[in-house]
């Protein structure tokens, strides 16, 4: 890939990924609370209880319980009535405004003593912040509206993963057992290993760098360069070096090893990494 290409990718799966980490993220904070509504309603907000009776005292009537209710708000409708699962002796009576109430409308929940058919306390369950967690979760899901955009957050899912592929794949080929470790024995977890499947790859990671080629087709020995506490030094393969085109393109910065004996065509990679590398941590003052 170009450097070109690398930083398309690059942002198309940093936004795709960062959007899909907070419609995650969202999903999160409007469905668990509407999972645990009931424990953070106990939280907020205390009900009250029946009040303290003799054990022996007879239930009253559910018509008389009704009664009050239609008593208090003759205009309303009565659509549930029930036992309270969490308060003894109490039974909830539920009226809405209508005779069949549409879906999405909010009862009024009425309290009412099982045995005294005395009013407890009345909630009319509109507004606060369950319900419009509620709201907002199911207007988000729900509908064409919800359809439509549980697509477009599906598209983009897709697109996160096709480019974390394209970005991240060069560097998921396995290699032999050990091959890397071998080296480096005990010295390994002090090792920051960081692998770029190209150089257009590397130049995007390293913006601020300046860049120094090695190679023995250079002119300019290493000693003679003055080395920046920023320079990333790039060494080709120990059989054939970097590609003529590149060296070419960047004769200013090809530096090269000096060897006394013209039978030798080379150092060993590893001895030729070590010697410049410790020059240019010598001259930017690494040793001090």
């Amino acid at each position: 890939m170009t450097a070109q290409s690398v930083k398309w990718w690059s942002r198309v799966h940093k936004w795709t990924s960062l959007i899909c980490t907070l419609f995650l993220l969202m999903l999160c904070i409007t469905g668990l609370p509407l999972i645990f509504h009931d424990e953070i309603d106990d939280l907020f907000k205390s009900e009250a209880s029946a009040r303290e009776l003799p054990a022996d005292t007879p239930q009253a009537a559910l018509s008389r319980l009704i009664g009050a209710a239609k008593a208090r708000y003759p205009e309303r409708y009565v659509q549930v009535l029930g036992w309270d699962d969490d308060r003894a002796n109490v039974v909830n009576v539920f009226l809405s405004k209508t005779p069949e109430a549409p879906i999405g409308q909010r009862f009024l929940k009425m309290s009412f003593d099982s045995r005294t058919a005395e009013l407890i306390g009345e909630d009319a369950q509109e507004g606060g912040l369950m319900r419009t967690i509620r709201i907002f979760h199911r207007d988000m899901l729900l509908g064409l509206p919800g359809e439509l955009f549980l697509g477009v957050m599906g598209l983009l899912f897709v697109l996160a993963l096709v480019s974390g592929v394209v970005l991240y794949a060069p560097f998921m080929r396995r290699l032999e057992f050990g091959a890397v470790r071998r080296a480096g024995l005990d010295y390994w977890p002090e090792v920051n290993l960081t692998r770029h499947p190209n150089l257009e790859a590397l130049y995007v990671s390293l913006p601020a760098s300046r860049f120094v080629y090695l190679s023995t087709k250079a002119d300019r020995i290493y000693t003679d360069w003055h080395y920046l506490p920023h320079d990333c030094l790039v060494f080709g393969r120990e059989t054939r070096g970097l590609p003529e085109d590149l060296l070419r393109a960047n004769w200013e910065n090809c530096l090269r090893i000096p060897i006394l004996n013209p039978n030798i065509r080379s150092l060993n990679l590893a001895t030729a990494v070590g010697i410049v590398l410790f020059e240019a941590l010598r001259q930017t003052g690494q040793f001090q």
